[in-house]
């Protein structure tokens, strides 16, 4: 395959990841790229010089079948700054390599990161506790300022006490958080519920809006109790939806109620629920039924 020259390329779909290396000048006008391959096997170099002529980025999105390989030893000194970049998907990862990647990027305006299930060399979910530590320790504080929306999925959450939950902790602006697949633990939902005597500045996530629970499995009342606290019911947006002159829900920011911000709950697909977990689901659905969806 010769060499391609495409300036005014925008959304480059990627099959086979040999064609990256085909790319010879700057693609200054691409915006979103999507790779899509059952096995993405390349040497470091070339991904790296591939996304070192493509400033402009907005979107990586590797929707991989089956496993993500960046083999050699040619990763960069210095990081790669990618200024534009807003969302991240990983559909799976297999090795360590990945973290070596993520490792190199810097991306200050990143506002939606969707993490993906880790694999061994077999294509099977890895239960590598070092490497999903290492990778979520080191990517989401650096990008806890700007981050917006958080999905993360079972085979990249690490397992043990205390990992995951001082990172949900500094997340202030995200807005919309996913757990797919996975045990969420009691701990990750009492982060999000605040103290009465606690100012709204100081809520873990103080800006959520949405928060979906997929396939997962649900212990303790923790998960009603964030929606208690932080969403409206349905006799309160009655009261003020009665109060207010054209029907429309508008709080001033001097109301306590103003500080529920979640408007959205999806619970899905969370078969396997204690007796007593599935009955208060059913009640809150019925007290909360704007927000809740089961």
């Amino acid at each position: 395959m010769g060499n391609i020259n495409a300036p005014n390329l925008r959304y480059l779909h990627i099959p086979e990841s040999i064609i990256l290396a085909c790319f010879t000048t700057p693609l200054l006008p691409l915006r979103f790229l999507d790779v899509w391959e059952n096995v993405f096997a390349m040497p470091a170099s070339f991904f790296v010089d591939f996304l070192q002529k493509c400033p402009q980025l907005a979107h990586i999105h590797f929707a991989l079948g089956r496993q993500f390989y960046i083999d050699g030893p040619s990763w960069p000194e210095s990081r790669i700054t990618i200024p534009l970049l807003r969302s991240l998907n990983f559909e799976s990862f297999a090795g360590q390599n990945p973290m070596l990647l993520l490792r190199s990027l810097h991306l200050p305006a990143l506002e939606l990161l969707d993490f993906g299930e880790f694999l061994d060399h077999e294509g099977a979910v890895s239960n590598d506790p070092t490497f999903k530590r290492q990778l979520i320790w080191y990517f989401l504080p650096e990008t806890s300022a700007t981050l917006k929306t958080l999905i993360l999925h079972g085979g990249c959450i690490p397992t043990g006490n205390n990992i995951v939950e001082p990172l949900l902790a500094i997340m202030r602006n995200v807005e919309t958080l996913s757990f797919l697949n996975t045990e969420v633990k009691p701990s990750f939902l009492e982060l999000l519920i605040p103290s009465d005597d606690d100012p709204h500045e100081a809520w873990v996530m103080p800006r959520l809006t949405s928060l979906t629970l997929f396939e997962t499995d649900i212990e303790g009342d923790a998960i009603f109790r964030v929606i208690r606290s932080r969403a409206l019911s349905d006799e309160e947006i009655r009261i003020i939806q009665a109060d207010s002159k054209d029907g429309l829900i508008a709080l001033s920011k001097n109301d306590p109620l103003h500080r529920k911000t979640l408007r959205h709950v999806q619970i899905r697909r969370c078969a396997v629920l204690e007796d007593a977990i599935f009955s208060e689901l059913m009640a809150i659905r019925k007290t909360h039924s704007r927000v809740v969806r089961c």
